[in-house]
């Protein structure tokens, strides 16, 4: 089955596909084992139609659940200076929620 869509979350862009996980930027209000719907839909393809929204499509929902919300991997940037022996290394990790994608409902 080919089908997929484009979403929109807190000004970032995913890729999903039905019944499958995807990571995305941390849901403050979201609570594992809750449910969401998603409204800001740029493209969606089914098969060979699609539709594309301008900037969104209206009337079409993507119900997820919020599987766990945890924290990714550490990032770690070095900066250097060549020739003045100077070198810094900073981290940090990004919180991560884990969301199924259900089905999409709608037009």
């Amino acid at each position: 089955m080919n089908m997929f869509s484009i979403i929109q979350i807190k000004s970032k862009q995913y890729i999903i596909r039905p019944k499958l996980w995807q990571d995305i930027s941390f849901f403050k209000t979201g609570q594992n084992k809750q449910y969401i719907l998603l409204n800001r839909i740029l493209y969606l393809s089914k098969l060979n139609k699609f539709q594309l929204g301008f900037p969104y499509l209206t009337k079409l929902f993507i119900f997820c659940h919020i599987i766990q919300n945890y924290k990714s991997q550490r990032i770690l940037v070095l900066k250097t200076k060549k020739k003045k022996n100077y070198k810094k290394s900073r981290g940090y990790i990004n919180k991560v929620t884990k969301i199924l994608i259900k089905k999409e409902y709608g037009a």
